[in-house]
């Protein structure tokens, strides 16, 4: 089972998967690849390179984080700050502006480390398990997190301050959060037999989308970087889907079968 992706901004052939058995590294863009954490390190849930420092790797796991600063060669654990019981991380994500800033999203909370990691302290949903945290890349004071049961939280200063959206997704569980790379307004969120949300003015308001979606249940949503407008869903067990219109009309992608848990484009044509 791979449960996330991550790609070196700045050389297209360094990937980083998180694997069921740990961190795998690829250094010839996936044609060959090794397991690059100890034994120790297992049930990885997500991964993520800084764009700032693409040495700087984090892994989020069934035990809580790991990080390293020489690409993977070395790893530590990084849970000091972390609420005892609540390690189990499932999502993390650097700041793409700010060295080594860093977000994660844990069974007790979203935690911000301010360096690399080392020390983590509370910064929004205190008690909710969050489930997967995004950074827009057309305005990166904006941040969108799906939770367990808790809801969509959206933060427009850099993650600073969260407010969680009201409404009759507050209290629904999204597995996966997305922002157009084109328009930061536009953004998306789905989960199990939650369907797919989207607003198109920032947040204030929220529709589903799942009408004429044969499968409600949802891992994966991405907006496309090369086609404007375009969303990309993945089911569970259900195959890929994409719309141009709102979730008017669906085409499906194929993968028929397969369940999905992490996509990313490698870049713009």
């Amino acid at each position: 089972r791979i449960s996330g992706i991550t790609l070196d901004p700045n050389d297209r052939n360094r990937i980083f998967l998180a694997g069921g058995n740990g961190v795998i590294r690829s250094l010839d863009a996936g044609k060959t690849w090794k397991v690059v954490t100890s034994w120790d390190v297992t049930e990885v849930q997500d991964v993520d390179i800084h764009a700032l420092n693409p040495n700087q790797v984090w892994c989020a796991s069934a035990y809580g984080i790991w990080g390293t600063t020489d690409a993977g060669e070395t790893w530590k654990e990084m849970n000091n700050g972390i609420a005892t019981g609540m390690t189990y991380t499932q999502t993390v994500e650097a700041d793409r502006t700010t060295k080594d800033r860093v977000f994660a999203g844990s069974w007790g909370g979203l935690y911000v480390s301010t360096n690399g990691g080392n020390l983590w302290t509370l910064a929004a949903a205190d008690g909710k398990p969050v489930l997967d945290i995004q950074q827009s890349t057309a305005n990166t004071d904006r941040w969108v997190m799906g939770t367990e049961k808790a809801g969509i939280w959206i933060s427009n200063d850099n993650g600073i301050s969260w407010s969680q959206v009201r409404g009759a997704s507050s209290t629904q569980t999204f597995y996966a959060v997305a922002i157009d790379p084109h328009n930061p307004d536009n953004m998306s969120a789905a989960g199990w037999d939650t369907g797919v949300w989207y607003t198109t003015n920032g947040g204030r308001s929220w529709t589903n989308l799942t009408r004429g979606l044969p499968n409600r249940n949802i891992y994966e949503v991405i907006y496309d970087v090369n086609v404007p407008g375009r969303l990309w869903v993945a089911t569970i067990e259900g195959g890929l889907f994409h719309t141009t219109d709102m979730g008017r009309t669906w085409v499906q992608a194929g993968l028929g079968t397969s369940t999905i848990f992490d996509m990313q484009f490698t870049g713009r044509k």
